[in-house]
């Protein structure tokens, strides 16, 4: 990718998707969210397995990787190495949101994509 298309989705992204923010209190409150770890650049574009070599290659560039849920939320992930363990799949967390945005995961389990959950629930 050139640096100006980075540095557009960049701003892109700052602008249209919310880093989640708890308040102004420093309290921490336990959560479950699905959703896929992307990263900071392409935010929820990435969104999906297909992705996973591009979410790979902006984060070796320097883009944080991020947890991006299907409601549009995105929340910055204390961790990034566990995180980089986890990109390309649709997982459900368990974790603890601290309020400047930050999770702490402290369970990962893998989800079926959204498209074969749907499925399944059809019938």
């Amino acid at each position: 990718m050139s640096t100006r298309l980075l540095a557009a989705m960049t701003a892109a992204w700052l602008l249209a998707t919310p880093i989640v923010s708890a308040g102004d209190t420093a309290e921490a409150e336990k959560v479950k969210l699905s959703g896929y770890v992307v990263d900071s650049w392409c935010g929820g574009g990435n969104a999906r397995p297909e992705a996973k070599e591009c979410i790979l290659a902006c984060n070796k560039k320097g883009a944080k990787l991020i947890f991006h849920t299907a409601d549009g939320k995105s929340y910055k992930l204390k961790d990034q190495r566990e995180a980089l363990a986890h990109v390309g799949t649709r997982w459900q967390i368990e974790a603890t949101l601290h309020g400047d945005g930050l999770l702490v995961v402290a369970k990962w389990t893998e989800a079926k994509p959204v498209e074969q959950a749907q499925a399944g629930s059809d019938g």
